[in-house]
């Protein structure tokens, strides 16, 4: 049955993402349920370096879990990102840890967000600045607990901004400082497109 597969997508998915965890090189294996959708999913795989990468992809665990991908034929894209901010060492020395499905609900009222900008060519450099000041501001704020800025690897002018707030009312709250309404003008007019969380 649907659920029947829902659920076995969700245990090999929790399984590799605890194996990879404990790999060389990673940084953090995020997946991400959407909040509204519960078919569509995200995975958010941080390595140190290309290498590190490139092993995973030989691991018994990333294996077995092409192959449950393959057998459900998940509709998959996927996109490569450097980080912006923090930095590749504040990256590199960052910590993963490990989740399990009885801790799916830890962040409660927890509000994770992904913030998907392409913008001008001209204005590539521009933007990255004011997304570093705001979300060097917005690490700052009561109970945000992540701003990551990336950019694809591939297209510069794609950024995505990782938000993770311990509740639903910081993330609000987030949208009335004065960072957050410096950022929002400042970027208005270097949008290519408009941006989508």
């Amino acid at each position: 049955s649907a659920i029947d597969k829902h659920e076995s997508f969700k245990r090999a998915t929790l399984a590799n993402a605890q194996a990879s965890i404990g790999e060389v090189g990673n940084v953090r294996f995020d997946i991400l349920r959407d909040a509204n959708d519960d078919g569509s999913w995200t995975f958010v795989e941080t390595y140190a370096d290309a290498d590190s990468n490139a092993n995973h992809k030989t691991t018994a665990h990333s294996k077995a879990w092409q192959a449950m991908k393959a057998e459900t034929n998940l509709i998959i894209s996927v996109e490569n990102y450097a980080p912006v901010h923090p930095s590749d060492e504040d990256w590199t020395y960052s910590n993963a840890t490990q989740a399990s499905l009885e801790d799916e609900d830890e962040m409660g009222d927890g509000s994770v967000v992904h913030v998907y900008c392409r913008v001008e060519a001209k204005d590539v450099e521009a933007f990255r600045a004011a997304c570093v000041k705001n979300a060097s501001n917005s690490m700052l704020e009561e109970d945000n607990l992540r701003f990551d800025v990336f950019q694809n690897v591939d297209d510069e002018t794609k950024f995505v901004l990782v938000e993770v707030y311990a509740t639903t009312a910081a993330a609000n709250a987030h949208k009335e400082t004065a960072h957050y309404l410096e950022w929002r003008d400042a970027v208005a007019s270097m949008m290519a497109e408009p941006r989508a969380a």
